[in-house]
């Protein structure tokens, strides 16, 4: 009875090992990557996107040759100042009407007076009066019409600059950025080579957090929803095992056969369900890494 407790523990120990070894699904580690392509066309005039650089978030990595853009955007400027100069100037052409105007007002209160006193008729202030709206017109005529020049000039101008915004919005993704923190696994170009639009420039992969696809049969599916923790082991040194926790991120909808590069204990022939595990990175996981699914 004395060696009972002791026994016990034998037994649940080797039933824990034993459970630990039935691991509930097989995976490989990927990266979470990026591929970075180019917004414009043009020649790669500098490039620092080595593999294995280390880039952060919104970080410059090279440049596509602007000069072209760059002499188009100076012509519409010019084309813009030059039209800024054709503005129609009111203040001149209108002042010998306001001056005329001025002169019959003073003309107009002096009349008044003579009206007044009787030294004069009505039918000269009625005159002045008449000249005096007849100018008011003209003023307003010229102004209506100035101002429809104006908005001619303006219009022309406002489609320069769209197209001026439009060249800086070319020039602008003339610059490569890097998108987020991580480090560069590919490079797919080089320095002085020509790119078009969509090409990709280089590949760029997360260092913080990796990504495990495992495949699970139906049974074992029902134990999981998005977002549990669970366990993913990988092997250590001197055989032994290390523990990663990570949440689950995607559960297929579809089932399919298991892909051969993943070693079952079971049949192959059966169906199961990719599974995606986002897993922090210590700096021990590697893309390809195979490990195995603990629930």
């Amino acid at each position: 009875m004395k060696h009972f407790p002791i026994f016990l523990i034998v037994v649940l120990l080797l039933a824990s090992c034993n459970q630990y070894d039935q691991p509930d699904g097989y995976g490989i580690f990927h990266n979470l990557e990026w591929t970075i392509s180019a917004d414009a066309d043009g020649k790669v005039t500098d490039l620092k996107a080595e593999e294995g650089t280390l880039l952060s978030r919104g970080e410059v990595v090279g440049h596509i040759d602007t000069t072209m853009l760059m002499l188009q955007r100076n012509n519409l400027i010019s084309q813009m100042a030059a039209l800024r100069a054709t503005m129609p100037k009111e203040a001149i052409q209108i002042e010998a009407y306001t001056s005329e105007k001025d002169a019959l007002v003073k003309e107009l209160e002096r009349v008044r007076n003579l009206v007044a006193s009787g030294s004069l008729d009505s039918k000269k202030m009625e005159q002045t009066e008449d000249k005096i709206s007849i100018l008011e017109s003209r003023i307003e005529a010229a102004r209506a019409q100035l101002k429809q020049q104006s908005a001619s000039v303006l219009a022309q101008i406002e489609v320069l600059a769209s197209q001026k915004h439009l060249i800086d919005e070319q020039i602008r993704r003339c610059t490569i950025y890097s998108p987020e923190d991580g480090i560069v696994v590919t490079k797919y170009l080089n320095e002085h080579e020509y790119v078009l639009i969509g090409r990709p420039i280089f590949k760029l992969a997360r260092t913080d957090k990796m990504l495990f696809k495992c495949w699970l049969d139906g049974a074992t599916l029902t134990k999981i929803k998005l977002g549990d923790s669970v366990t993913v082991v990988t092997d250590g040194p001197d055989g032994t095992l290390i523990k990663h926790q990570g949440n689950v991120s995607y559960i297929s909808e579809h089932s399919e056969y298991a892909p051969n590069h993943i070693q079952t204990r079971d049949n192959r022939t059966r169906l199961v369900y990719m599974v995606k595990v986002d897993v922090p990175n210590d700096g021990t996981l590697r893309a390809g890494l195979p490990a195995e699914l603990h629930l």
